[in-house]
């Protein structure tokens, strides 16, 4: 590649970085973004995973020290949704940057950042934010690339250490990760075989165990077991897993089946697999390789435009787009399966855990992954002297993914009506639309000054913006809706046992109409009774549509 290409190279990615950045300052969120970094806030207060913080995403500690940083520069938390958006960027270019470090080592050639450089492109559901899933699957990229790029014939035990403190993290921050890091014990082991692969087994072990034994002394250091056994009952029988249901035929159907062939039965499906015949026509048949690529550049086109609305259609659209080069090249496939293990591992992992009981949530979330996996297998392919330069394909990655994210705004309006900027408070500096604007503005200026800072509160519905606006000490189980009375449960639990295994009720209780209206005379909810009983009705009002109600404490023994 001739030097005028690689800085054209350079302009151009540098524009799709720039609409990224550009795009992280868009859309205000009120419910998954704000209750990660509140589930973090909780971690910086004390609280421990599996012990006083019964969040099924135990991650959020290791965002902890982030959060205490900006505290010091900011005590009143203006603009930290901003600010932990920032940081996801900055996250994924530096995983960018090691990741094309580590490949340059094996193959000497500085073009392949630009074969690595798309993946940054793909934010999973548009969320801008180190979050159990984004975290996830970047660590996997970079366990992933440690294995492309390990050698047979040398004990590299450094480098088995880090893979084994990458996945023990990951089992951190996604415990039923812990399946797929065991069976990369066993992949080491078989990769290996002829070389040193019962030393690079050990080290890969003694850095996850390692990792292991640092958590648990870490949680351990605030509790005991009697605490311990009451958190994980406590999760594991959450609305969360009652929710996600009995793993059984019906659940496979569900989870699997049904969105696949909801996927391969649309309009973009079917042209998906006539793509796949026309690719194996021109390039067993009548040998025209030339005509494959143009091909896999309409069909990227096609699949960035046509699934622009539809995140998982983009991602698996990418993965199919690239499946025929892996199925007519031994040399690719072999080069490329540790990337595609490990991204169905992460794949039959996710949908395993997640409530959400559909795949196509899994190819969201690992949009990263597939496009590094897409990088990987053009970057090898590209090698052949026959092959066209992957300027087209590269680029239309990298686009596909920007095109996403501004086509697809999480739970805010499309991206032409986020035009307001707001001027206060923990959203400072992001653009919403002119009501949102007013309500979190307004919302924090009165949560601010009904709720001291030295006093304890629960949100009882789903409100996680709450915590940060208040900036009081939690007491409830995790940030999110612990009693998931959006989704139809009446029952006050988790709430009621972890108020009883902490020892502790709140001197706060919060709820919002933003998901249950008129939830005050609601008396069908079990947590009516309990509010009845111990508080009093202190603050009633309604903000831009959404009321918000507060109880205070009575002077009464729990």
């Amino acid at each position: 590649m001739k030097l005028k290409m690689r800085k054209g190279y350079l302009i151009l990615y540098g524009i799709l970085f720039l609409a990224l950045l550009y795009r992280s300052f868009l859309s205000v969120e009120l419910t998954d973004e704000v209750h990660g970094i509140a589930s973090i806030y909780n971690i910086y207060l004390g609280k421990k995973p599996f012990m006083t913080s019964w969040d099924y995403h135990t991650g959020w500690c290791l965002l902890a020290p982030l959060f205490s940083l900006f505290h010091m520069v900011s005590p009143e938390f203006e603009g930290i949704v901003l600010f932990f958006r920032i940081v996801y960027l900055l996250f994924t270019v530096v995983c960018a940057g090691i990741i094309s470090w580590m490949l340059y080592r094996k193959e000497q050639n500085p073009w392949i950042w630009y074969f690595v450089f798309p993946a940054i492109c793909f934010v999973p559901t548009s969320i801008f934010q180190i979050s159990y899933n984004s975290l996830t699957v970047y660590l996997l990229m970079l366990a992933a690339v440690i294995l492309i790029t390990s050698e047979a014939g040398k004990t590299e035990w450094v480098r088995y250490l880090c893979l084994g403190i990458l996945m023990g993290i990951g089992c951190i921050n996604y415990p039923t990760l812990a399946a797929l890091a065991v069976g990369l014990t066993v992949w080491i082991g078989i990769k290996n075989k002829n070389g040193y692969w019962k030393s690079k087994t050990v080290f890969y072990i003694v850095g996850g165990s390692m990792t292991a034994l640092v958590f648990f002394w870490w949680i351990f250091s605030d509790g005991d077991m009697t605490l311990f056994v009451q958190a994980l009952k406590g999760m594991f029988t959450s609305p969360h897993e009652k929710t996600k249901g009995t793993i059984d035929g019906q659940y496979l159907l569900q989870t699997f089946f049904e969105p696949l062939k909801e996927f391969f039965l649309s309009g973009f499906g079917i042209c998906s697999l006539i793509y796949l015949a026309v690719q194996f026509v021109f390039d067993v048949c009548l040998h025209r390789r030339f005509w494959n690529w143009v091909f896999l550049c309409l069909f990227l086109m096609m699949n960035a435009w046509s699934n622009k609305g539809t995140y998982g259609y983009v991602v698996l659209g990418i993965l199919i787009a690239y499946s025929y080069l892996l199925l007519t090249d031994r040399r690719l496939w072999r080069q490329s399966k540790e990337l595609l293990g490990i991204l169905l591992g992460y794949i039959l992992t996710y949908s395993f855990t997640s409530d959400n009981r559909n795949v196509m949530a899994a190819f969201e979330v690992a949009g990263p992954l597939i496009c590094l996996c897409a990088g990987v297998i053009l970057w090898e392919a590209a090698k052949e002297k026959h092959v066209a330069q992957p300027i087209f394909p590269l680029l239309l990655l990298g686009i596909s993914g920007v095109l996403s994210i501004y086509t697809y705004v999480y739970r805010d309006e499309p991206v032409g009506f986020l035009n307001q900027r707001v001027e206060s408070g923990i959203y400072k500096g992001l653009y919403t639309t002119e009501s949102r604007k007013q309500m979190v503005e307004q919302v924090e200026q009165e949560i601010d000054s009904v709720i001291t800072e030295n006093e304890t509160v629960c949100v009882v519905t789903r409100a996680p913006m709450i915590y940060l606006m208040a900036k009081a000490n939690i007491c409830a189980p995790q940030t999110w809706d612990a009693q998931f009375l959006y989704r139809g449960n009446i029952s006050a639990e988790p709430l009621l046992s972890y108020f009883e295994a902490v020892n502790q009720i709140p001197d706060v209780l919060v709820a919002t109409s933003l998901d249950i209206p008129d939830f005050i005379n609601q008396e069908q909810y079990e947590i009516q009774k309990f509010i009845k009983e111990y508080y009093s009705l202190y603050y009633d009002n309604q903000i831009e549509s959404m009321d918000i109600w507060v109880w205070k404490r009575k002077n009464k023994k729990y």
